[in-house]
């Protein structure tokens, strides 16, 4: 669906000083993409120039931005996570388009999710390297006890304020204890999707398979915050060294186990095109010797012929950082000989 994604400049003033009376717009671009409102802020404050994103819901939107808005206040005061720091929310207020935050805004560029192809390796694989790492800081925050959509239990409703930074604000949805029935229940509406798709003749094929490794599933699992999208338009990178300095767009969470989210960001990160397939063995027994030192737990096994450079390094980061945060989970990763 279409939403206008714009608004007049005296909303956009009255926005501002909803969150505080003494700022003064300078400048307001609407940003290109998305299916939120949102607009790149020049503010004249009395400490000086501030640059600053407004997200803002149009109409006939899922009311979303408050939530992610105290997913980010909550982020920021508990990791360390590079992600924008709210200056202000208003969840309801029928002459603007609420709910809507303001946030700083941070340094890096963002890409769209295609130009991952015109990456050099070397971009490629610290890209990788930092997003392992900042995967890891985020299932290092204890915050859920079951599986499921990651919603937000509001404290009290804002008027401009700054959200609080209670993680307890942080519930799970129609919480599932057991992992292989969230997966179960997730494939079971996945397979009815395919059945009325172009591709419904598989899904008596697909789905049998999927029961079997679900069956085969077992270990400790332990749920966590899962990111899921982390493709470069969720992302800002260093234009110089690639490395993530900003994660974006907080709307959409899960709780699920690390393994779950490492595959779901792997997908995001995969690129268009078969060069990125080529990369993966280059860093296969550098990875391969430090999940040899890892304590035996259940496996997840990398096939070679799926992965790439970006996915062992990623997951050389995330491991490392994990173990050094005694947080290793419930996974052992296993690569297979070549």
């Amino acid at each position: 669906m279409n939403y206008d994604r714009t608004i007049p400049d005296k909303t956009i003033t009255e926005i501002v000083r909803r969150i505080d009376s003494s700022w003064e717009v300078q400048n307001a671009t609407p940003a290109v993409d998305g299916h939120h409102i949102v607009y790149h802020l020049d503010i004249a404050m009395q400490s000086g120039r501030q640059q600053c994103v407004l997200k803002a819901t149009p109409p006939e939107k899922s009311p979303t931005c408050g939530d992610e808005a105290r997913t980010l206040a909550i982020l920021a005061a508990h990791t360390s996570l590079p992600v924008p720091e709210v200056l202000g929310v208003v969840d309801d207020d029928e002459h603007l388009p609420t709910p809507l935050f303001v946030s700083t805004t941070l340094p890096g560029a963002n890409y769209n999710r295609t130009m991952l192809a015109t990456f050099s390796e070397t971009a490629i694989e610290r890209l990788a390297h930092s997003t392992g790492r900042h995967l890891a800081m985020l299932h290092a925050l204890d915050a859920v006890e079951a599986y499921g959509f990651v919603d937000i239990d509001a404290d009290e409703t804002l008027g401009g304020d700054c959200p609080s930074v209670t993680s307890g604000q942080l519930v799970v949805q129609n919480p599932t204890r057991s992992w292989t029935e969230y997966l179960t229940a997730e494939c079971d509406q996945k397979c009815t999707w395919l059945t009325e798709t172009q591709f419904g003749d598989l899904a008596p094929v697909v789905r049998p398979v999927l029961d079997v490794q679900i069956d085969s599933l077992s270990g400790e699992f332990e749920p966590i915050i899962a990111r899921i999208d982390q493709s470069l338009d969720n992302v800002l990178l260093d234009p110089e060294t690639s490395a993530v300095t900003g994660l974006l767009d907080w709307e959409f969470c899960v709780a699920a186990t690390p393994a779950y989210d490492l595959a779901f960001v792997e997908h995001s990160l995969r690129g268009v095109t078969g060069r990125l397939f080529r990369m993966f063995q280059i860093v296969r027994r550098r990875f391969a010797r430090l999940c040899s030192m890892a304590i035996a737990k259940p496996a997840l096994l990398v096939s070679s012929n799926s992965f790439t450079r970006i996915v062992s390094a990623m997951r050389y980061s995330w491991l490392s950082t994990q173990c050094s945060t005694s947080k290793i989970g419930s996974i052992r990763l296993v690569l297979p000989s070549t």
